[in-house]
């Protein structure tokens, strides 16, 4: 199975300079916001949001109550695979 991860695809970040963005939806009703640029480091380059069907930022799931930053691409991967996991989420 293809790790996660290397689905994604990287574009430039409009709002960081030298910094990348790649979304992943999954089945769940959920998304990824995977960006490099943001709050991370030179050897965790990689920040993963939680948004919800429309792209908005969620604060209410059991993987992360805000933005993670600081992770190197295993991180991500594991981050990832929560998101994939979790229950399908109910529109409001």
């Amino acid at each position: 199975m293809t790790p996660l991860f290397d689905t994604l695809n990287f574009r430039n970040h409009p709002n960081f300079e030298g910094g990348t963005t790649a979304w992943l939806a999954f089945g769940n009703g959920y998304k990824a916001s995977v960006i490099t640029g943001g709050y991370g480091s030179a050897g965790s380059p990689y920040e993963v949001a939680v948004l919800d069907s429309e792209g908005l930022l969620t604060y209410d799931t059991p993987v992360t109550n805000d933005v993670v930053g600081n992770l190197c691409r295993e991180g991500v991967e594991k981050i990832l695979e929560q998101i994939k996991a979790l229950t399908p989420r109910e529109e409001k």
